[in-house]
C-alpha cells in the first residue's frame, strides 16, 4: 500500500482502539459530561466524528468509482492543493500560520450532535464507520488522486469544500 494512505489507515484503525480503552475508563456520567460552556462531551465528540464520516463515506465511495474509470496515471506521492493546504493550516490543530491565527470556527448544523444516543450506538457507528473509512482508502491504492467536492449548506447559502480524496 503507498505509504501516506498506510499512515491514514493505520491512524482511522489505531482510533478505534483509543475510544474503547477511553470509554472503557470513563462513566457513562463523565462520557456525557460536557467540560465547560460551548464545549461538547466525549460522547458529542464521538458523534460529531461520526455525522462527518457518514456525510464523506458517499463521497469517497463515488471519488474511488471515479478514479478507477480514469485514465490518469497512479500517484506516487499525495500532496494538498493550496486551497486544502491552507484550510487544513486556518482550521487544523494549530489554527494559524506564523503570528496569523483563525477564531474558532462554528460547525455546520448538519455536524451538531444530537442528545439521545447510546454510548453503545455512538461506538458501534464509529467502529463501522471507521472501518467503511479504511476499507474505502485501501480500495483506493493505486488509483489516481480524485478531487471530491461537497456542497455544504449554511445560513449565509451553499459552500463548497473541496476535499482531496487520497484515491
Amino acid at each position: 500500500m503507498q505509504k501516506q494512505l498506510r499512515v491514514i489507515t493505520d491512524s482511522l484503525e489505531s482510533a478505534q482502539s483509543r475510544l474503547r480503552r477511553l470509554s472503557d475508563k470513563i462513566s457513562d456520567k463523565d462520557w456525557n459530561k460536557r467540560p465547560g460552556p460551548d464545549r461538547w462531551s466525549a460522547a458529542e465528540c464521538v458523534e460529531h466524528l461520526n455525522l462527518t464520516s457518514k456525510a464523506y463515506v458517499p463521497l469517497l465511495r463515488d471519488a474511488v468509482s471515479r478514479a478507477r474509470k480514469s485514465s490518469d496515471p497512479p500517484r506516487k506521492h499525495y500532496r494538498r492543493d493550496p486551497l486544502g493546504w491552507f484550510m487544513s493550516m486556518m482550521i487544523g490543530p494549530l489554527r494559524g500560520l506564523g503570528k496569523l491565527r483563525m477564531p474558532r470556527i462554528k460547525t455546520l448544523p448538519a455536524f451538531v450532535p444530537k442528545a439521545g444516543r447510546s454510548r453503545t450506538e455512538i461506538l458501534s457507528d464509529f467502529v463501522r464507520l471507521q472501518s467503511e473509512l479504511a476499507a474505502l482508502i485501501r480500495s483506493g491504492d493505486g488509483l489516481p488522486k480524485t478531487v471530491v467536492i461537497a456542497d455544504r449548506g449554511s445560513p449565509g447559502g451553499p459552500t463548497e469544500c473541496a476535499v482531496k480524496c487520497l484515491a
